[in-house]
């Protein structure tokens, strides 16, 4: 594992006393940046498995440690440029940069020379990292340096070509092994760490390319000149295309407002798709930052270009690789049913308790004193978001409140956080933004929403629609290692379900099919579902069974009781026993008889437990009675009561007939 500040000793003004951190190393690269700082934790074989990522703003320490935590026996990465969002690593989703660098690789050039040629550049670094096989140099900038800034990849380039870096390692975007993480490149791994700390040297953009040789626009620096524009420009390669006219046009003397209607000429008839205006006139205001250049022919700059390694677009594995792969168990929030950073759902008809399961699940995540939910452990406890958008305030309180008190828990922890009734859904850029910003903040583990329907702001019918959406709203939480679910209404009724209700799903079949797993509730009674687990992604269908709410409305607590479903032979029997004391109870008791003395007199512990009737078990014979009009409802007081209106005994009727 890699501590959330990975000491180590390093040099400052020539003395070894100096502790740096992780968090100290990433405090003074990402100083007064804006967007986000990428963690990518990449496996020993790269055909192990896909490369998990985090996306987190530059205070967020304790989000990172999570993912650290996670990973403790990857290559750890982090992304010199911030990005845009959390959606990729791309250079065009990236910012800006805080240093300028160079990679050292000492296979390639000794240690010696290495540091003659260091000893011989006029300014000296501020951050010397080894990394294993090598050395990481950094040089501090005074101000942020936008990543589409035409003289920022020439000086990576001059910089390397001076003191023989790699020169594969001169992307704005690239991203560098983390101080404190393994290469496990070697056994046994070699930790990188930082050998020489001075972030008091921040250097002028213009003190460095001062520094360099010259840089020369069209011969001797390895690269040809930028290619013409193509006819066609496609997605990704759009910001860094356009980003190289731009800077020809602005050294030449054009006005960003020039710049920003020649590009969004280019955009319209090149760009497929093409970007939204704002984002064009902001590359044409960040390129006008920068003064004129007095040359009539300003140096280019090579956009960098998309990896060429075959099948590199996706988590690849071919022959011998697919029998090797090791398949990792999930980190299970609760074993068996919610696992970490995956969608889950929890579906069912109306009046089917769904809400009740999600708000239980969220105190059981939050409370560090609940050990299971539904039976299972709980192995992941810390902050849990519940989002209610249909019972208000009030109604929300309520229930958490019971369901503490139902632990035995006077208190709730900060870690529990109800967000009632939002002003905006996920729809909406800011909300969901704000979201994310907050989550991030607090180190949010679990985001339970109550209900997908009111939340997502779109329409959920249509699966190209929602597959879009989940992408931009689902998927980033996902990529923060968050749990997400969300409860989902089941109900519109297909051909062929002979009017059963649970037999069909509401909207898009994109909704279930991105889900991980799902809890379906079958409405039994306003206390009580059947609980079916029946998508099981990471794991094996389990044996649920029949969830009651234990607690009525006046009582001060509620606790969920799960019980196995009992065989269709015992639970008719127990019905049949059921409906036959009910009927002699409500005959003793002419006024009526409230659910205190049905359990005093079915499931009194002092009768053989063989012989006890639980309320699932009478909960469902007392709603047939009041349906047949045998019962009639009311309320005695606060509590739920029931008198007997038409007794079938004496109207000649048998209980066995039907």
């Amino acid at each position: 594992m890699i501590p959330p500040t990975a000491p180590r000793r390093a040099r400052a003004n020539g003395v070894a006393d100096v502790t740096v951190g992780l968090e100290d190393f990433l405090a003074v690269l990402f100083h007064d940046a804006r967007g986000k700082v990428e963690l990518r934790a990449v496996p020993r074989d790269r055909g192990d498995g896909p490369v998990p990522t985090c996306f987190s703003d530059p205070g967020a320490a304790a989000w990172r440690a999570g993912f650290l935590t996670t990973h403790p026996t990857k290559h750890i990465y982090f992304g010199v440029a911030t990005r845009r969002d959390g959606s990729s690593g791309k250079l065009e989703n990236c910012l800006d940069v805080g240093a300028v660098w160079v990679d050292l690789d000492f296979a390639k050039i000794s240690e010696e020379e290495a540091r003659t040629r260091l000893a011989a550049f006029p300014l000296p670094p501020s951050i010397a990292l080894r990394s294993g096989g090598g050395a990481h140099l950094y040089w501090l900038l005074v101000q942020r340096l936008a990543v589409l800034d035409p003289r920022l990849r020439p000086l990576l380039v001059a910089l390397a070509r001076a003191l023989h870096g790699d020169p594969a390692v001169v992307d704005p975007a690239r991203c560098l092994r983390l101080p404190g993480s393994k290469n496990w490149k070697y056994n046994p791994p070699r930790e990188a760490f930082i050998s020489s700390w001075h972030p008091e040297r921040r250097y002028t953009l213009d003190a460095l390319l001062a520094a360099v040789p010259p840089i020369e626009p069209h011969a001797g620096n390895g690269h040809a000149p930028a290619p013409p524009v193509e006819e066609t420009i496609p997605d990704g390669q759009r910001n860094a295309t356009l980003a190289s006219p731009a800077g020809s046009m602005r050294r030449r003397g054009m006005t960003p407002e020039e710049i920003a209607v020649a590009l969004a000429e280019v955009n319209r008839n090149r760009c497929r798709p093409p970007l939204p205006d704002d984002e064009v006139e902001a590359i044409a205001r960040n390129i006008g930052r920068y003064a004129p250049a007095d040359e009539a022919t300003p140096p280019t700059t090579e956009t960098p270009t998309e990896t060429t390694a075959p099948w590199a677009w996706a988590a690849s594995f071919q022959g011998e690789a697919i029998m090797r792969a090791i398949i990792t168990r999930p980190r299970f929030v609760i074993d068996e049913l919610f696992s970490q950073g995956h969608q889950h759902a929890v579906v069912g008809a109306a009046g089917a308790c769904k809400s009740w399961v999600l708000s239980a699940l969220v105190v059981a995540v939050a409370c560090p004193e609940v050990t299971t939910f539904l039976g299972q452990p709980v192995h992941v406890h810390g902050p849990a978001v519940l989002e209610s958008w249909e019972q208000g305030p009030d109604e929300d309180l309520r229930r958490l409140q019971k369901l503490l008190r139902g632990h035995g828990l006077t208190a709730a922890p900060d870690t529990l956080i109800l967000q009632s009734r939002p002003f905006l859904t996920l729809q909406d850029d800011g909300a969901y933004a704000a979201r994310l910003r907050d989550f991030e903040a607090a180190g949010v583990i679990l985001y339970a929403c109550d209900s997908l329907s009111e939340a997502a702001g779109i329409e959920l019918n249509d699966n190209t629609r929602y597959s879009a959406w989940w992408r931009a709203r689902v998927q980033p939480l996902l990529d923060h290692n968050i749990t997400v679910v969300f409860t989902h209404l089941r109900g519109h009724l297909k051909p062929g379900t002979s009017g059963d209700p649970d037999a069909a799903v509401r909207g898009a079949t994109q909704i279930r099919a991105l889900c991980t797993s799902v809890l379906e509730c079958r409405h039994l009674s306003p206390t009580m579902t059947l609980l079916l687990h029946n998508k099981h992604r990471d794991t094996g269908a389990l044996p649920l069974g029949i969830l009651t709410l234990m607690g009525g409305h006046g009582e001060p607590t509620i606790t969920l009781d799960l019980r196995a479903a009992p065989t269709a032979a015992a639970s008719n029997a127990k019905r049949d026993r059921a409906r036959r004391e009910l009927l002699t109870l409500a005959r003793q008791h002419p006024a009526g008889i409230t659910r205190a003395l049905i359990d005093g007199a079915l499931s009194a512990s002092g009768r053989p437990k063989a012989e006890r009737i639980s309320k699932r078990i009478y909960g469902p014979v007392i709603e047939d009675l009041v349906k047949e009009e045998v019962f009639q409802a009311f309320t005695l007081g606060r509590a739920d009561a029931w008198r007997l209106i038409r007794d079938p005994d004496a109207s000649g009727e048998s209980e066995d007939d039907d």
